[in-house]
């Protein structure tokens, strides 16, 4: 979480050897409470907070878990296991689960980028190639099953390939909301809840939103990155529908575009790049909300003349900055009503080149009038109660 904190609106160093709490408000306002004030929160003891995150690095207890992506949006860093004949997915931190192929986004490492969603079953190989079927099945000896034609009008066939010749699964299917509290936690992990409560050194997570988990679980509260309420949480803008216009006509060679970089923080919180100069148009939530993001021009790109950045609510201009080397970035927090935003990346004296910018520290939180409080419980499958996890490791 080091990147996204340097230049928020509201500092407040922390304590010498305690990690900094930035929880953002109704009206999008970033505040840092001390450890000390949060030693008893819970899901009915939270205050109005659209969501919090803590300044912690992701730890693996293993380089080599694999990490399996569900459908809404959760993920379980773990293995694989086969017992009885169950296909199953064991977490140091969640126990053993059950692993839901009909549930499955993906399974593979971590650092794996998301997909769009295909319409047929893939493996991805460790040498590059790709297949494209049905995923028949998990098998322990024989690795995975996948059903294909070889040609039209060939039949279907079914070859297995073993586990460990594989890269990644991704599985056909369309993406589901998450329901409930979204825990974020240092392994790695993004899980749903029904409610939760904290006793000091200690976090009970109950409900957990996962085919076969325990009804509740303990875990050290040091393994807590991030939590959102499931009414009125914080969303990232890089999570929204970007497009993109113009660009060529003002000196670039190819037209102007957007991609997220870096690595997903709690929250889902991820920087933006917008490739310009160009307009740069975000979807937002309808019905209102309060937006906050910062934009800076990368290091390498701030002696190339800098850019104007104009920011509109459809013909309404509501901020304009000039960045260069001398004021490389900016930071906005408003209110917006209607459903996009735009942001105009206008050349400066050098042309094109200093047209791309950065957009971190960047999201939204909607205008709601819905109380924040626990969902009912889950119903989950019998399973057997999860192992004491294991101590997490200090970041490095």
């Amino acid at each position: 979480m080091r990147l996204l904190l340097p230049t928020l609106v509201l500092c407040v160093p922390a304590l010498a050897g305690e990690p900094r709490i930035s929880v953002v408000d109704t009206d999008g306002i970033v505040q840092h409470p001390t450890a000390a004030s949060i030693q008893d929160l819970s899901d009915t003891s939270w205050p109005d907070w659209r969501g919090m995150w803590i300044d912690s690095d992701v730890t693996l207890f293993e380089p080599t878990r694999s990490a399996w992506r569900l459908l809404d949006g959760q993920c379980v860093i773990g293995a694989f296991m086969i017992e009885a004949d169950r296909q199953n997915w064991s977490s140091e931190s969640l126990g053993m689960l059950h692993l839901d192929l009909e549930r499955t986004r993906t399974i593979g490492p971590l650092s794996a980028r998301s997909l769009p969603d295909p319409v047929s079953d893939q493996l991805h190989l460790v040498n590059g190639d790709r297949m494209e079927g049905f995923i028949t099945g998990l098998d322990g000896d024989r690795g995975v099953g996948i059903e294909r034609k070889r040609g039209p009008g060939a039949t279907a066939e079914v070859s297995w390939h073993p586990f460990n010749s594989i890269m990644l699964l991704q599985l056909s299917g369309r993406g589901e909301p998450g329901s409930g509290w979204r825990i974020w936690l240092r392994d790695g992990s993004i899980v749903d809840v029904a409610g939760w409560s904290r006793d000091k050194a200690i976090m009970r997570l109950d409900g957990l939103h996962l085919p076969g988990a325990a009804k509740s679980i303990s875990i050290p509260w040091s393994m807590i990155r991030g939590i959102r309420p499931p009414v009125g949480g914080v969303q990232a803008l890089a999570g929204q529908p970007w497009s993109a216009v113009g660009g060529e006509e003002q000196g670039r060679l190819v037209p102007a575009g957007t991609r997220a970089t870096g690595d997903r923080m709690p929250l889902d919180l991820q920087a933006v790049e917008l490739n310009g100069p160009g307009r740069f148009r975000c979807g937002l939530q309808p019905g209102g909300c309060h937006v906050h993001l910062m934009i800076e021009i990368p290091g390498p790109l701030r002696a190339m003349g800098g850019c104007t950045v104009i920011l509109r609510e459809g013909s309404r201009e509501v901020a304009r900055t000039v960045l260069d080397a001398t004021q490389p970035t900016m930071t906005w927090r408003g209110k917006f009503t209607q459903d996009a935003m735009e942001i105009d990346v206008q050349p400066g004296p050098g042309g094109a080149l200093g047209g791309t910018v950065i957009v971190r520290q960047a999201w939204l939180v909607p205008i709601t009038s819905q109380a924040i409080k626990a969902p009912p419980d889950a119903t989950n499958p019998s399973t057997t109660a999860p192992a004491p996890p294991a101590p997490p490791q200090d970041p490095g």
